[in-house]
């Protein structure tokens, strides 16, 4: 979520609902309001909104579950037979695995058989059965967290991918901590990588040892589903896609509909492409990619991927949207315009400096999301001369990542020390050593240093010689080397 939405906690455990816009109920922020109302299924998933398309999808499907107590724990670390048991379900193997587990012939011989829970007996032995793991005379280790090398694996093997994996163990990767790889997984990570169902870290690691979230493994599985499902010619029953050719609201006890202009799927039609109508439910989730959206969002011509619950009317949408990319140096960003009760008016916009040479203008999502180093950070961050990276989605600007920011420093004698008002920030003048003045603006979390210790910006004053550091044009760092003449150092 962004500095541009305000969060507002939902006691309960239902599902995400936007403030307006037909279908009522409709899941998501309101396009224009810079507010999203966030009611969960699970009463747990406010520190993983990030997941939350993950979650939310697959637990339609059924490949991952909450906890009787109607929790998801997304940061619980998860364990091996956690991970085991959904990567079984995402193949649509979980009745299999039940009726295995009633079966009391249970043939596989893990030494550590005693200490896998009973829910996870028949999912080990299938698990075993497709391949995904080896049986053997060693541990399994059930209640271990799963680590990511594991967890790639599994995915991996799930997509019919095993041959290629083993192919690629001798790569070289180019992970910083590629060496942290154990023997035997590099091929996995690679193909798991290259397939899109692991990303790497900003920091250029892979981390292929650290231990699995279930909000992380809902992730995995999410971008993992496509070719999984296609491996095993799943339809995981109720999953449509199509073209968005019409559709209409609701109209009192008429529900909304969506009309698809779909491909023949061989079974149920047969010939070109067909015309189909479905009803929308009141609480359908719609995502734009892999943000929240709302009815308003879908439009004719989009390419979506929906799912619908056993009435045959829809609780998903999924608007599977084109994205473009612009890189350039940042020029100026005018911020959004918020009114009093929190509504945008004005998406605002940030300008940029092609590779080209040319300046061109972009409007601000009401919800961009700005990252730098790896974290997400307020919109205001950006600053002109910063190198970025624009993600589009329908001609809107919804990520920024600051990848460079400019830096900069010089020394001199303050010459004016001027405190923050409410129009401006706290501002320095200083002389520099060829005699001329340089005026610059401290940012709002700039450091005063002196004699190795923090002090406060009234500290510094006239005749100080100062050494500054800037980044994007504002002091993020000032260090008083020297008190200037006449004035006596403090104890």
């Amino acid at each position: 979520m962004t500095a541009a939405a305000t969060l507002l906690a939902v006691v309960g455990a239902v599902s995400l609902t936007a403030f307006a816009g037909p279908p009522a109920g409709t899941r998501g922020p309101e396009r224009g309001s810079g507010r999203v109302r966030i009611v969960l299924e699970f009463d747990d998933l406010s520190d993983a909104l990030w997941a939350l398309k993950a979650i939310e999808k697959l637990s339609l499907s059924g490949a991952i579950k909450g906890y009787g107590d109607g929790t998801f724990r997304p940061g619980n670390q998860i364990t091996r037979a956690e991970a085991l048991a959904m990567a079984l379900r995402l193949m649509g193997f979980d009745d299999e695995a039940a009726r295995a587990a009633a079966d009391d012939g249970i043939s596989v011989s893990f030494a550590d058989l005693d200490r896998v829970p009973e829910w996870a007996r028949g999912y080990l032995e299938l698990a075993v059965t497709a391949g995904l793991i080896a049986d053997g005379t060693g541990s399994f280790e059930p209640g271990s967290p799963a680590l990511r090398h594991w967890a790639a694996m599994l995915l991996v093997k799930a997509a019919g991918l095993d041959a290629e994996a083993q192919a690629r163990v001798g790569e070289v990767l180019s992970f910083t901590d590629a060496g942290d790889i154990p023997p035997g997984y590099v091929g996995y990570i690679a193909v798991a990588v290259e397939q899109g169902f692991i990303r790497g870290f900003p920091d250029g690691s892979v981390r292929p040892n650290d231990p699995i979230t279930r909000a992380q493994m809902a992730a995995l599985m999410e971008r993992s589903e496509d070719v999984i499902e296609a491996r095993h010619r799943l339809k995981h029953g109720k999953k449509i896609t199509g073209i968005v050719t019409g559709k209409t609201d609701p109209t009192g006890t008429a529900p909304a509909t969506l009309t698809l202009e779909r491909e023949a799927d061989g079974d149920t039609v047969t010939g070109g492409v067909y015309a189909a109508t479905y009803d929308v439910a009141p609480d359908v989730s719609i995502y734009l990619r892999d943000d929240p959206a709302t009815w308003a969002d879908v439009l004719p011509g989009d390419k979506v991927k929906l799912r619908l619950n056993d009435e045959g009317q829809i609780v998903f949408i999924e608007i599977k949207a084109e994205q473009e990319e612009a890189e350039g140096i940042v020029v100026a960003v005018v911020p959004p315009t918020v009114a009093g009760n929190g509504t945008v008016t004005d998406p605002g916009s940030i300008t940029i400096t092609l590779e080209d040479g040319t300046d061109v203008t972009f409007t601000l999502d009401n919800n961009v999301v700005v990252r730098f180093r790896g974290d997400e950070v307020a919109p205001d961050a950006v600053r002109p001369t910063d190198r970025v990276e624009l993600k589009l989605i329908r001609d809107l600007v919804r990520t920024i990542v600051i990848d460079e920011r400019v830096k900069e420093e010089f020394e001199g004698e303050v010459t004016a020390v001027a405190p923050a008002t409410d129009a401006s920030p706290a501002s320095l003048t200083v002389r520099l050593d060829d005699g001329s003045e340089r005026t610059v603006s401290l940012a709002a979390d700039a450091h005063i240093r002196y004699e190795g210790d923090d002090v406060a910006f009234d500290f510094i004053q006239v005749g100080d010689v100062v050494e500054v550091k800037l980044e994007a044009g504002s002091a993020v760092r000032v260090t008083v080397e020297g008190r200037g003449s006449g004035e006596e150092d403090e104890d």
